[in-house]
Parts: C-alpha cells; sequence; structure tokens
C-alpha cells in the first residue's frame, strides 16, 4: 500500500478497490512529478491495444538517434507511434523546422530498430496526441505515412 500512495494507481487498476480510488493521480500529480508524458504513452498503449494492436515495445531506446515511444503491430503493418501529451487545450508547437528535423532523427530511428530486428511487414510512422482533461482523455491519432 506504500507503492501505492507513493506512486498512485494507472489507467488500468480497479478503480472499485477503496485504496486504488483514493490514490487516484490528479493532473496536477502528474506535472508536479514529471509524469504527463509518461501517462500519455501508456493511454495511447491501451487506445492501440483497444485498436487490435500487439505492442511490441514501449519507450525503444535507438541510440544515438532517438527514441520510439510505442512500436506495434496489427496485421502485417508494424506501426512505429510518437506520442504527444498536452494538458488540456494547450497549443503545439508547429515550428516546421523542428518538426523536419524530428523527422529525421525518428526515421533514423526506425531504420536502425530495423536492422536490429529484422522485419518483412509495411511500416507507418504515426503520431497519437494525447489530450489530458479533468476527469478524462481525449486521443487523436494522426496516420502518417507509410515507410516501405
Amino acid at each position: 500500500m506504500d507503492e501505492l500512495k507513493t506512486w498512485k494507481s494507472s489507467p488500468i487498476h480497479r478503480f472499485s478497490f477503496k485504496p486504488v480510488k483514493r490514490n487516484k493521480p490528479s493532473i496536477q500529480w502528474y506535472i508536479k512529478n514529471n509524469k504527463i508524458g509518461w501517462i500519455g504513452e501508456k493511454l495511447a498503449g491501451l487506445h492501440l491495444q483497444e485498436n487490435n494492436h500487439k505492442i511490441i515495445k514501449l519507450n525503444e531506446d535507438c541510440t544515438p538517434f532517438d527514441k520510439i515511444d510505442i512500436i506495434s503491430q496489427k496485421s502485417n503493418t508494424l506501426f512505429f507511434s510518437q506520442v504527444q501529451t498536452l494538458v488540456g487545450n494547450s497549443f503545439i508547437n508547429s515550428d516546421r523546422k523542428t518538426n523536419v528535423k524530428e523527422s529525421l532523427k525518428i526515421k533514423k530511428a526506425i531504420n536502425h530498430y530495423l536492422t536490429e530486428n529484422s522485419n518483412s511487414a509495411e511500416i507507418r510512422l504515426n503520431n497519437i496526441l494525447v489530450r489530458l482533461y479533468k476527469g478524462k482523455h481525449i486521443i487523436e491519432q494522426i496516420k502518417g505515412v507509410t515507410l516501405g
């Protein structure tokens, strides 16, 4: 129970269990503990599972290139998903120069992963936007490009 008090419950916990319900984290707790991105990735992973994706890997480190948030598979397609988590109606920085640079890093990270883990599936790059609100969240999956 001490761990539950320290780390709080997660979206997969059964909230009908009183100790879990009492330790449900608030958005402010996620902000204070630098867990906004972490919870966004977990919610995005659950969203993909609900849409028949098999989660292959979370937070794949492809040093020196970049980190891939979620790698999943559905049918014969391998999805590389980058997750962005925002609180409420925050704005997204859409600086084109930054986006092009980030896209190149992600593509290099994907190529690095594929070199280490051979796969003949079709490859897609997606972005998932998770917006957190008090008591709810909204997930928008922005379907990306086929890479090969």
